[in-house]
């Protein structure tokens, strides 16, 4: 104990002991009190429609399958798209073309087209048309007819 005093005053100052203590007749009155908290807690709690609660997992389980459906369908739209916003006709590309023009090589061009080997058009119905636009616009005779 010389030792103990020697290291903490204090603590050789503290009473030894229990300093709590219970309350007179605290376990005779525990299970009535217990019981009295049960039942008006009972009386307080709000009951549940029978159907309900057997129907919300149910409810559950299909909002999850719909929601998976509806996820899964616009992914697949999303991947599988049809992509004919980005198809060009004939006249944007040719209008890309001609406004391009000083920028791409002759070159380039043909083998570009050589390489798709585009198919060849069938301008047959067309050749009074093409014969009226090329005079239009002021193109010689002879170059007509040797394009023809």
């Amino acid at each position: 104990m010389d030792e103990s005093s020697n290291i903490s005053p204090r603590l050789t100052k503290i009473k030894r002991g229990n300093p709590y203590s219970v309350p007179e007749n605290y376990f005779e009155e525990l299970p009535g009190r217990i019981q009295e908290a049960i039942h008006v807690q009972k009386e307080t709690e709000p009951v549940k429609p029978f159907t309900f609660r057997f129907i919300r997992p149910q409810l559950a389980v299909a909002a999850s399958i719909i929601a998976f459906a509806v996820i899964g369908y616009f992914g697949y739209k999303l991947i599988h798209s049809d992509n004919s916003a980005s198809e060009l006709t004939s006249g944007e590309i040719a209008e890309y073309v001609e406004y391009y023009s000083s920028e791409i090589e002759e070159d380039m061009f043909i083998e570009m087209l050589e390489e798709n080997k585009l198919p060849e058009a069938d301008y047959s119905d067309l050749s009074d048309e093409i014969i009226t636009y090329l005079v239009d616009e002021n193109i010689d005779y002879q170059s007509i007819i040797e394009i023809l």
